[in-house]
């Protein structure tokens, strides 16, 4: 139930992201359109995202349940799973690069998209998640 509640809000937060503008509302005497907040997360393999990592000047979160999590994760990462992130997100800061991973990237997705809706505009999704990272032989971490 948890879940389906976080996700309704992640749907909500990509509407109303959808329907705001950076500058705000159109400025009607002028007749200029408003601008689209952007919701579209950067797509990045495990080796770019392994890259950007290990220079430790960006934030890596795991998104999956801690179950998932605490059965092997990508060494590095903290768990932050994508049914809490509403009460947890202000743990990332907005200063640095936000990397995301899940089992396949839909939640790491749907995490960037909720992230961005919240003012955070460096966040990138890992494609093909955790099997990706483990099968370019990153590192794994077990609990």
């Amino acid at each position: 139930m948890k879940s389906f509640i976080a996700f309704l809000l992640v749907a909500f937060s990509i509407i109303f992201a959808g329907c705001t503008t950076e500058d705000g509302p159109a400025n009607t005497a002028s007749g200029e359109p408003p601008k689209p907040v952007p919701v579209t997360v950067s797509q990045v393999s495990s080796a770019d995202a392994a890259e950007k990592i290990a220079t430790g000047e960006v934030q890596f979160v795991d998104v999956r349940t801690p179950a998932e999590y605490s059965a092997g994760h990508a060494k590095g990462a903290i768990n932050i799973p994508l049914g809490s992130l509403m009460d947890e997100y202000k743990k990332i800061s907005k200063d640095k690069p936000v990397y995301l991973i899940c089992e396949s990237g839909r939640r790491s997705t749907e995490a960037g998209i909720f992230l961005q809706a919240n003012g955070y505009t460096d966040v990138h999704s890992i494609i093909g998640g955790t099997p990706a990272w483990k099968a370019d032989g990153r590192p794994i971490q077990e609990q």
